[in-house]
């Protein structure tokens, strides 16, 4: 005997090591032919590097480009050369519409729009300034038009990102667009490209979005051309509550598993509560896997390696009880292979007289 285990056990014992090691290198393939499908669907060679790499890089008016995030660091100016100031923040993100929602705020600087009245250089007496021509700004493949004599108001849409939902909590999203300003000139009515500075942020706590470029792509570096990529994953928080949520749901279904062996190897009386259990858990692990912050539908990587192979387990698990207790027992609820065992325990004698 080796540690107190009998052959028999010990055999057990090597099955279900091995039985328990072939399922989870199934389980394993199967979530790793999945990963490499969805990779094979993201396409990162469409976002490319800014033109301008050196952090030191300066605006016109003085403005740095952040070494660190690439986000324009600084604050609002006073005296600055004709500009616009857009105050870019992310306000949602919808990785099953592939889509994700922007707020954007314009000030307009220097002479695209009328003096504050009194001289204020406070934000809302900036902010309210009537522009002094028409002003086109546009980013992506929209644009936002600002009629001569009207002020700028905050304006919002949708932008397309890139990425693959299967890898979902891991899924990592992409976004790149390039951000434009033209003005019509009073005097040669001619439209004459505008400075722009971006403020960009993403106040979203299901969501780390950061924006490794936000920078001047414009060739004679006069920030009227501005590259603004930005890359969205799912918070911490989120990645760790889904993966602690998936061992759970293993655990639940190797124990219920684990549960209808063993009263099927030992011989022991099946109650009907416990099949209730076992029933129930089937329609428990959908609710369970639904309670995922922010879950896509059915079918991503974390439920090929988890939630598929728990229903299946606990599917077994239901039906073997329910065979054990139909097969394996009288009406009485006494089992038929205890009442063998005891007669192999009988004397000859006794067995002839039953």
């Amino acid at each position: 005997m080796l540690c107190g285990l009998t052959p028999k056990r010990l055999k057990v014992f090597i099955g279900a090591v091995l039985g328990f090691g072939l399922l989870f290198g199934v389980v394993l393939w199967a979530g790793l032919q999945n990963k490499e499908s969805g990779d094979r669907k993201l396409d990162v060679t469409a976002f490319g590097p800014c033109n301008v790499t050196d952090p030191n890089f300066t605006f016109p008016y003085n403005i740095p480009l952040s070494a660190q995030s690439g986000i324009v660091n600084g604050t609002r100016f006073q005296n600055v050369p004709t500009l616009v100031e857009i105050e870019m923040s992310v306000t949602s993100v919808d990785p099953g519409s592939s889509s994700f929602r922007l707020h954007f705020e314009f000030t307009p600087r220097g002479d695209l729009a009328d003096q504050p009245v009194g001289g204020g250089d406070d934000l809302e007496s900036l902010v309210n300034r009537k522009l002094r021509s028409d002003l086109n700004i546009t980013v992506g493949s929209i644009t936002f038009r600002f009629k001569a004599g009207d002020t700028m108001q905050p304006q919002d849409s949708s932008f397309s990102i890139t990425g693959d939902i299967n890898r979902y909590p891991f899924d990592k999203w992409q976004n790149l667009f390039l951000m434009t300003g033209t003005f019509r000139n009073v005097t040669s009515r001619v439209d004459s490209p505008v400075s722009l500075v971006v403020f960009a942020n993403a106040p979203l706590a299901a969501y780390n979005v950061v924006f490794p470029q936000v920078c001047d792509t414009s060739s004679k570096s006069d920030a009227t051309l501005i590259l603004v990529t930005s890359v969205i994953k799912r918070a911490h928080t989120t990645k760790v509550f889904v993966v602690l949520l998936t061992i759970f749901m293993w655990v639940l279904s190797l124990l219920m598993i684990t549960l209808a062996v063993s009263v099927w190897v030992r011989g022991r009386k099946v109650e009907p509560p416990t099949i209730a259990v076992s029933i129930s858990m089937l329609f428990a692990l959908p609710s369970i896997r639904n309670s995922q912050p922010l879950a896509p539908p059915i079918g991503t990587t974390v439920d090929v390696v988890g939630f598929f192979w728990n229903m299946v387990l606990v599917a077994i698990a239901a039906a073997v009880l329910l065979v054990n207790y139909i097969y394996r027992y009288t009406g009485d609820g006494v089992s038929k292979q205890k009442v063998e065992v005891v007669r192999e325990h009988l004397t000859p004698k006794w067995r002839g007289e039953m």
